[in-house]
């Protein structure tokens, strides 16, 4: 049986960051480095409790070649339970970094699903926007701000519907950390971390969009959105989503397979977010693997301020049952956009991960990047998925311990 999925993108190495950590009862969070340099790295962590205060310092040693993975409540990083916070680290060399949230569910299964590593320092001070929320019908999101500054942070946090070929989008009035309103004031100590959870009355379904506006001067924290799925009174599904920056032209791995309700199907869904107060036209185009068009491009209008969320099938309605590619998305002015897997197991259960699309308007990373963690055996499988400008080069993998298992060369990139 399928339980869970999650989505691990490739990184360049670096030298410090900071997450979201969380140990509390079913909920627990790891962290894998990898270190890929020929000489050891010295990491140094720390943590931070949601009044800033700091806790817990240590450190270890990375072997050349080593990945570690651990739980924040496990050795080397010992941290208490319970603890809502962050968790610091810094590194003699530079090194590769990702951070896990684990939920034990109501029927003692284990979920998973990727949390982003925010770099140490100053950030932008514009307007955040997560592309995508969901609430009610078994829905709940937790929005996490994360403090990457040694300076305190305030704002506001808004939830917008997604609006129409009509109308602009506009606040939503919502029940958040037990309170209703349509916006939410956060104060944020240096280093530390704040949650706000979704709690409106089950029937009721609402989505759209969630914008953080950072006070007059202050830097904006890191934003990332954690949807949970409940069926029957079980946690079916947990899925991250970042706050990734906006942008014109945007290219992510797509896929279907059968029917959109059938059991083992598979359907790649995308969320566009516009923070204009004008519509913002989007041209959509599947293409395969080899890179050739598959069929006509359609667009899609967002409303001012609002979002459009659709599965490929109901963008792309003639495509063939079973489809693997890309999909590529192009506008005229910024907006943000999200991927999201959707899978039926086998026993019926909607599982769904997010896939962060490649903002072609980044440019490419120039150095070597990473996977700080793959799994394979014990229930486990890692598929890889490679994409962006044409080139080659080569595929490596290593054990924790150093060994070098394989290495897959890689043919011409479309």
């Amino acid at each position: 049986m399928l339980v869970t999925e999650a989505t691990v993108p490739a990184s360049a190495a670096i030298q410090s960051g900071r997450i979201y950590a969380e140990v509390n009862g079913p909920v627990n969070t790891g962290v894998a480095f990898a270190n890929p340099n020929s000489q050891d790295a010295v990491i140094s962590f720390y943590f931070t409790d949601a009044a800033g205060t700091d806790s817990g310092h240590g450190s270890f040693t990375l072997a050349a070649n080593r990945q570690m993975a651990a739980f924040l409540s496990e050795a080397p990083f010992n941290g208490r339970a319970p603890m809502q916070g962050t968790f610091s680290f810094s590194s003699s060399m530079s090194v590769g970094v990702i951070a896990v949230r684990g939920f034990t569910n109501e029927r003692s299964e284990f979920l998973i699903t990727t949390l982003p590593v925010a770099a140490i320092g100053n950030g932008s001070t514009s307007v955040t926007v997560l592309p995508h929320f969901a609430d009610g019908g078994g829905w709940t999101t937790q929005v996490i701000l994360t403090n990457q500054s040694e300076g305190q942070l305030a704002g506001t946090v808004q939830f917008f519907n997604p609006g129409s070929s009509t109308q602009s989008a506009s606040p939503l009035a919502l029940v958040v950390n037990g309170a209703s309103n349509s916006s939410f004031n956060y104060v944020l100590p240096p280093r530390a971390a704040v949650r706000l959870v979704t709690g409106n009355p089950p029937g009721t379904v609402q989505a759209g969009t969630v914008r953080i506006n950072p006070s007059n001067g202050s830097v904006a924290p890191v934003a990332e959105a954690i949807f949970s799925f409940k069926s029957n009174a079980v946690t079916v599904s947990e899925a991250g989503v970042s706050a990734l920056p906006t942008g014109t032209a945007f290219r992510m791995y797509a896929e279907a397979s059968g029917a959109l309700t059938q059991i083992g199907s598979i359907q790649t869904g995308v969320a566009i977010a516009n923070p204009s107060s004008a519509s913002v036209p989007v041209n959509l185009e599947l293409t395969r693997l080899d890179g050739s068009s598959l069929g006509s491009p359609v667009t899609v209008t967002v409303p001012p301020n609002g979002q459009i969320a659709r599965f490929i099938y109901e963008l792309f309605p003639t495509l063939s049952a079973t489809f693997s590619g890309l999909l590529k998305m192009t506008a005229t002015t910024p907006v943000g956009i999200i991927g999201v897997r959707g899978r039926y197991n086998e026993r019926g259960d909607f599982l769904i991960t997010t896939t962060p699309p490649r903002n072609e308007d980044a440019g490419s990373l120039a150095a070597d990047v990473a996977f700080p963690q793959i799994a394979g055996g014990g229930g486990y499988t890692t598929q890889i998925i490679l994409f962006g400008p044409p080139g080659s080069g080569k595929l490596w993998f290593y054990a924790q311990d150093g060994r070098l298992l394989g290495s897959e060369t890689l043919r011409q990139i479309p």
